[in-house]
């Protein structure tokens, strides 16, 4: 039988959240494009699907914007396409999310979901980061969501960190005094704590990522 017309809205949703959970997830991706009924339907899908950590990286030919999608849980590669990545790198990946970010000196940043297209621009730093980006969450979940800037200055010696929350327009900036310098060499972020590691001399410092008005902690030894 032939359905022609308004045909996405004459499929019952049970038969058609049947049909999408059982496609592969690159089949299930090219659904979502159709129409916002079955992006709706495809996304809520993907999201019954156990978690898993999944690896996502460059092809030789990044600068065509082909990527690979790897399921290391079932030994599943999907090659994508996705010519808005071209010559960027990603910083940072959290829930799906990735957290890209462009050469100097433009240095753009914005936040990329491979799996429905989204994009999320961030503002522009007013500082460009020599360190590292990270979020602790999806944006998608904005209070838990905050994206975070590792900086520093030589003169003077200060640990700069800026952060951004989805909704707002502008970079907040933070500043802690170092008697030394430093850099940045990792970072982890939850919805609840930051944590750096720095060197010359090695230091931990870690801060409350839950309240915004609340300034970086000292760097401690």
């Amino acid at each position: 039988m032939c359905i022609t017309g308004m045909w996405n809205m004459n499929i019952p949703s049970v038969l058609l959240l049947d049909i999408l959970s059982r496609l592969s997830l690159k089949v299930n991706i090219k659904a979502s494009a159709v129409c916002k009924t079955w992006c709706g339907a495809a996304v809520s899908v993907r999201k019954l699907q156990p978690p898993h950590p999944w690896v996502f990286y460059p092809l030789r030919a990044a600068e065509e914007g082909n990527y690979l999608l790897f399921d290391p849980s079932r030994s599943q590669t999907y090659k994508l396409n996705f010519p808005e990545l071209k010559n960027y790198g990603f910083s940072y990946s959290r829930d799906g999310w990735l957290l890209v970010v462009t050469k100097a000196p433009s240095r753009l940043i914005f936040l990329f979901n491979p799996f429905t297209w989204d994009h999320i621009y961030l503002p522009k730093l007013l500082l460009p980061t020599t360190a590292v980006d990270c979020c602790s969450a999806a944006p998608t979940s904005s209070a838990n969501c905050l994206v975070i800037s590792f900086n520093y200055t030589i003169s003077p010696p200060d640990i700069v960190i800026d952060t951004w929350r989805p909704g707002e327009t502008i970079w907040t900036t933070h500043r802690s005094t170092a008697s030394y310098l430093v850099d940045v060499h990792g970072t982890t972020v939850t919805s609840r704590m930051a944590c750096s590691i720095v060197s010359a001399p090695a230091a931990t410092s870690g801060f409350s990522t839950r309240r915004r008005t609340e300034k970086p902690g000292k760097f401690y030894r």
